[in-house]
């Protein structure tokens, strides 16, 4: 069938197959735990012949679903490198270090509060989610567990702080895309994100405050913190060296250096670091980076915080995200993901109905296409037209984007961010979901910022 007789899908055709996927992927995951990578990989076996009864054919889809995994590369090549590092800064005591700090100088109350800050900052200044989820994440997450803290509490703090913070920061990709997709100035795009992102870091900040006033109880240097800490003490050097590849992984992206290249420099770093000042053997630490961490320290509680790591404990995420991609090249080669929005937006009529269409279908990016960066391009493209049909600014389009994709895509359990989370912190989206202040916060701000600014024109200019 040649391209003039090729099909375009109907609304139904479309959405049946969305549904076939979503039930094949997330029936076997509720109910049996079957990894998502499996089932999205097998849904290719009923994509791919009703997108060919379109008139497309194999060839084409395939070259189509390898284009799109292209696209992602890199950033599977960066979850890689992030769990080398964190194999290798557990091995240098790096992640000791940090935890011997943090309960020596935290108190339960003001831990949470503590966590989403610094996670925050950190994210901000070196412009990474995975990044922070890997170090500061996984820092946080082992102090929280030693002050008695519930995990799905502290990872609710530290995913919302990671996806604030990255979503913020000049460095990050996600800005920058939403920059190039509309077409703005990228530090235009900052400032006028601001006006909706600082307040959510207050009240998110606030919020985070109460809960760990109303949650703590107990004093901090109780018998398990004590044992934790003379455990650690005991298995490693836990002085000022431990913290160099932190140090320099830091100072490298804020130099905004390469993300894979400084996050390998800082797991280098970690391999000299613990052979060196930790007496490890390289054989050892090689290992750690390779297939991570098997702690024996006799304390199960910190066997199993530092029990992690390593390239391989992320193959699985990494073949998510490149099955899934490729799942979306052929349905954007079909047009079925655009036949699945096109009656939604082409009912856009007000600029309160805009904004909401807006959040659905950033949403919508995440849930199709597992991830913030597919969200962006497909939300951004097919909104921009529209904005511009009814005189909105795109200044508007980037930030009502940035607070739908970045802070609503850790709450679907299949989107890469969600995986993550879960991958490094042991949490599922489900557990941590009440305590992402974040991704509530900001959405709601957003119509709030337009119910009470829209008379004056501010949605149509850019100014609130």
């Amino acid at each position: 069938m040649s391209s003039n007789e090729r099909k375009k899908p109907s609304f139904l055709f479309a959405l049946l197959i969305m549904a076939a996927v979503c039930v094949v992927v997330i029936v076997p995951y509720m109910k049996w735990g079957v990894s998502m990578a499996a089932t999205f990989f097998l849904s290719w076996l009923f994509v791919i012949p009703a997108c060919m009864s379109l008139g497309f054919t194999y060839e084409e889809l395939e070259k189509a679903a390898v284009s799109y995994c292209g696209k992602i590369i890199t950033s599977v090549f960066i979850l890689l490198s992030v769990g080398g590092m964190i194999g290798a800064w557990i091995a240098a005591g790096t992640v000791s270090a940090i935890v011997d700090v943090g309960l020596r100088m935290i108190t339960p109350k003001i831990f949470l509060l503590v966590t989403f800050i610094v996670g925050a900052l950190y994210a901000m200044a070196c412009g990474t989610s995975w990044g922070t989820l890997g170090t500061i994440g996984i820092a946080m997450s082992a102090v929280g567990l030693g002050l008695g803290v519930p995990p799905a509490m502290t990872a609710g703090a530290v995913v919302s702080a990671a996806f604030l913070g990255d979503g913020f920061s000049p460095m990050s990709d996600s800005p920058n895309l939403a920059s190039a997709v509309t077409g703005v100035k990228l530090m235009d795009h900052v400032r006028h994100l601001a006006k909706i992102q600082f307040p959510a870091f207050i009240i998110s900040a606030v919020l985070y405050t109460i809960l760990g006033f109303v949650y703590a109880g107990g004093e901090v240097q109780n018998e398990t913190t004590l044992m934790i800490i003379k455990t650690l003490g005991d298995n490693y050097n836990v002085g000022l060296i431990a913290f160099l590849p932190a140090l320099i992984v830091i100072i490298l992206l804020l130099l905004k250096k390469s993300a894979i290249i400084s996050i390998l420099i800082s797991a280098a770093t970690g391999i000299g670091v613990a052979v060196i000042y930790q007496g490890k053997s390289l054989a050892y630490v090689l290992t750690c980076f390779w297939s991570g961490v098997k702690s024996d320290t006799g304390m199960e509680l910190v066997d199993t915080l530092l029990s992690r790591g390593g390239v391989t404990s992320l193959f699985s995420s990494a073949s998510l995200y490149l099955i899934t991609f490729g799942l979306i090249g052929i349905l954007t080669q079909a047009g079925v993901l655009d036949a699945v929005v096109a009656p939604i937006v082409n009912k856009v009529k007000t600029g309160f109905q805009l904004l909401i269409t807006t959040i659905i279908t950033g949403f919508l990016g995440d849930a199709v296409g597992c991830s913030g960066s597919f969200a962006y391009l497909f939300a951004g493209n097919l909104m921009k037209p529209l904005y511009k049909k009814m005189n909105v600014s795109d200044l508007d389009l980037t930030r009502n984007l940035a607070c739908s994709v970045t802070p609503l895509g850790p709450l679907i359990p299949w989107n890469m961010n969600a995986v993550i989370a879960l991958d490094l912190l042991g949490v599922s989206c489900f557990q941590y979901a009440p305590y992402c202040f974040q991704a509530y916060v900001m959405p709601v701000l957003l119509i709030v910022n337009y119910l009470l600014f829209n008379k004056r024109g501010g949605q149509q200019n850019g100014e609130n």
